[in-house]
């Protein structure tokens, strides 16, 4: 049962979503994602996901991360470099299968998988609202 609860699992995921900014009600796209990888149980329940993320709406053209999701399932998508400068892509939110994700870019939010922005903004608003409970509720 240890190992089963430890042993890495494979990633593939390929889905369609919305892209849409907080300040402008007017601003909706579609996108989509692929991710590929796998996901690890480290040490106190962290999650950890090694593998390529595809997105063109914020650059990412199968870039390899190895993200650490926090308790809140946050982690950063920043990639550093060889020469010591890092590159910011932003905030990662993702359910512990990583079928639901929610990416944050300045004031924009990617949703995926979402059909239209209300579906988006309430799955992202699950999210956030889970950081805030934790960070600043008592604990």
């Amino acid at each position: 049962v240890f190992l089963f609860l430890l042993w890495p699992r494979q990633v593939n995921y390929d889905s369609e979503g919305i892209e849409y900014n907080q300040s402008d009600n007017s601003f909706t796209e579609n996108v989509s994602i692929k991710i590929d990888g796998q996901i690890n149980k480290k040490y106190f329940g962290v999650r950890e996901f090694q593998g390529r993320i595809y997105c063109d709406a914020i650059g990412l053209n199968g870039e390899y991360f190895n993200l650490l999701f926090d308790e809140t399932n946050k982690s950063y998508l920043s990639i550093m470099k060889e020469n010591g400068d890092t590159t910011e892509y932003g905030e990662i939110f993702s359910n512990k299968n990583m079928d639901e994700l929610v990416v944050v870019k300045g004031d924009n939010i990617l949703v995926f998988p979402a059909k239209n922005r209300d579906i988006a903004e309430a799955t992202a608003t699950k999210f956030f609202k889970a950081e805030y409970e934790y960070h600043f509720n008592d604990q």
